[in-house]
């Protein structure tokens, strides 16, 4: 499940930075926040984006910013933690 996962976060990441698939070369060792240059507005942006997508609600308990240090970090994250199709 985990690429389809990255395949979905990938394309809000897209949304929120305005980027098309051919602007794009994210691995998943890709670091969110300082390689794909998310500033504070659009990490909100994305987080509430990626709740809508995924019709789950993120708990900012078990969340932090290291989460966003990779994409496959993040995709971990989600998977571990919420149940989605």
């Amino acid at each position: 499940m985990h690429m389809n996962t990255e395949e979905k976060v990938k394309t809000i990441l897209m949304e929120v930075k305005s980027l098309n698939a051919t602007e794009v070369n994210w691995s998943g060792n890709t670091d969110i926040i300082n390689d794909i240059g998310l500033d504070s507005l659009q990490i909100i942006n994305f987080l509430l984006k990626l709740e809508d997508k995924f019709n789950i609600e993120i708990n900012f308990e078990e969340f932090n910013y290291n989460h966003l240090r990779s994409l496959d970090k993040f995709c971990n994250f989600l998977e571990k933690n919420y149940k989605f199709n």
